[in-house]
């Protein structure tokens, strides 16, 4: 695993893990969720290297190792910009190859806006324990906080309303968590605006979205809604699109023991679209 940088459209550097996979193999690119970061994925990165995939892991703008302002972004659209970018450049290094693209919990935000509007630069979109509707939100006097702010004070911060203890229940990556100084405890209110922002936009991409999806639910997921998630899925446009659920898991399936479980059926499905 390489960690390197690539910059943004307005100049700015990204952080990102790459892993070199067999040559012709495919790429598969990863946006993490709500309060990790790449380093949260690196076993699951290297599992889905070892199956021979090339793979590209950001850290977004204010989060782990990625320099700028820490929980904070002016709109949205500049983080579907960063992965165009990076998309683009994992085409460019492996030009005969499909890309996926994989998201986890808020990072499928983002990977949802970005299939809405170039669809035609990916190849298959990969959803884990996404975060579309979810049991956990501010409180309402955070949220009255968060309107007041955005304009008058936009990175004003506030705290991200998620608990270790809703990642996983895995004493070892619990303690991971509890000890990561690089996990993101409090947002800006203009993060939060943006992100209620695209909140709004999800169900009406939901039709619009034609290529290959598969999405994991994890069983015992304790952020994520899935009764609704399953509901918001079955209005995907797609004709081939997969659900499957992980039963016993909790949210960040990464942290779960049966990661190389996981990580076939991962590779089991983009195999069986090889030709497609």
């Amino acid at each position: 695993m390489d960690r390197k940088e690539f910059l943004a459209s307005d100049g700015t550097p990204i952080f990102y893990r790459r892993w070199e996979g067999r040559e012709g193999n495919d790429v598969i690119l990863y946006l993490h969720g709500l309060e990790s970061h790449t380093g949260w994925f690196v076993n699951r990165g290297d599992l889905l290297n070892q199956k021979g995939f090339h793979v590209y892991a950001l850290d977004r703008r204010g989060w782990g190792n990625t320099r700028t302002e820490r929980g904070h972004i002016e709109s949205y659209s500049i983080l579907v910009d960063d992965v165009k970018t990076a998309i683009a450049m994992a085409r460019a290094e492996h030009p005969k190859s499909k890309v996926y693209l994989m998201a986890l919990c808020w990072g499928a935000k983002i990977a949802l806006i970005f299939t809405r509007d170039y669809q035609g630069m990916i190849d298959g979109l990969i959803l884990l324990a996404p975060a579309i509707k979810t049991k956990v939100d501010l409180s309402f006097g955070e949220k009255l906080g968060v309107a007041l702010n955005t304009l008058v004070n936009p990175k004003k911060l506030f705290r991200v309303p998620l608990e270790d203890h809703m990642f996983t229940r895995n004493e070892k990556y619990l303690e991971f968590i509890k000890n990561d100084e690089l996990k993101l405890k409090k947002a800006s209110a203009r993060f939060f605006f943006e992100t209620n922002k695209m909140n709004a936009r999800l169900d009406s991409i939901a039709p619009r979205i034609t290529l290959a999806t598969l999405m994991f639910l994890a069983g015992d997921d304790v952020i994520v809604d899935n009764r609704k998630v399953e509901k918001w899925f079955s209005r995907v446009g797609s004709k081939d699109k997969t659900l499957k659920l992980c039963q016993g898991c909790s949210h960040s399936m990464e942290f779960e023991e049966e990661k190389s479980s996981l990580t076939a059926a991962i590779r089991d499905w983009i195999e069986d679209r090889k030709n497609a």
